[in-house]
């Protein structure tokens, strides 16, 4: 009995040793995601709520990678993609899309503030001082309408605050002339009441030479000013007033026809053959 008691507490006392000699690791406090509120169902709901498709960038990562267009969009979400041509935009959601037909709305919807933007010329408008943008996959039309067949393309600008905020920037690059000047201010102007008044200019040489005239091209002129009010007359009440011009004028084109040269052929016109 005299050597399993000693047998134990041999045991006993290096356990003990052993859990003395083991190191105690902190544990790091667990990581929380921030929940990403959308509208992708006209009412708002966390991302994770929503049975649909959906990509969403944030109004401080737009600023952050320098998108200041829906063409610049496609680069970070995927199954989008646009071009701009002489006549129109390609646009389309997973593969799905209208063409560069000007005379047709376009199968991938966009909405700003609930606006929809039926021409795809529309779809060139510089963006500027945007809360967020989700592009949702797949048919759309019983809450966008009958032409989001292939997606929408949901905008929400950025909204006056409860506090004072602002900021002005100024921007210069010299390879392709590119000059931008931006404001931003917003803040309460009462208990009820707030507004936000945000203006954007922005001019920039091709990136490409016309041959022909020897021009930097496409060359963008663009001007962007909103201002917003929204009043809270109650608890239950709350209405915004919006004003927005855009102005974006594009000289040239990504592809310029220098030279053509006709098949006279035997179903070729005579009037273009002599």
């Amino acid at each position: 009995m005299t050597a399993k008691r000693d047998d134990l507490v041999r045991t006993l006392g290096l356990a003990l040793a052993l859990g003395l000699a083991t190191p105690v690791v902190a544990q790091e406090p667990a990581v929380i995601l921030q929940d990403v509120v959308v509208t992708a169902q006209k009412r708002e709901q966390t991302l994770q709520q929503v049975p649909i498709s959906v990509n969403v960038m944030s109004g401080i990562k737009l600023n952050e990678v320098g998108i200041n267009k829906i063409e610049d969009l496609q680069a970070y979400v995927p199954n989008l993609t646009m071009s701009e041509t002489g006549i129109g935009n390609n646009i389309y959601i997973r593969g799905i899309g209208s063409g560069i037909n000007p005379g047709v709305e376009q199968s991938s919807a966009m909405f700003v503030d609930g606006v929809h933007y039926g021409r795809g010329q529309l779809y060139r408008a510089p963006l500027f001082d945007l809360e967020r943008i989700e592009v949702l996959r797949g048919p759309q039309s019983i809450l966008f309408g009958k032409n989001a067949i292939a997606g929408a393309i949901n905008v929400i600008t950025a909204q006056p605050t409860d506090e004072f905020e602002g900021y002005a920037s100024v921007l210069y690059e010299p390879d392709h002339e590119e000059q931008e000047f931006s404001l931003v201010l917003s803040g309460p102007l009462s208990d009820s009441a707030a507004a936000r008044l945000s203006v954007r200019g922005r001019e920039i040489d091709g990136y490409m030479t016309n041959l022909l005239n020897n021009t930097p091209e496409p060359s963008r002129d663009e001007l962007t000013v909103r201002a917003q009010l929204r009043l809270e007359p109650s608890d239950r009440t709350n209405l915004t007033f919006k004003f927005e011009r855009n102005e974006f004028d594009v000289t040239g084109r990504q592809v310029e026809i220098i030279d053509d040269v006709y098949d006279c052929g035997a179903l070729a016109p005579i009037a273009l053959c002599n």
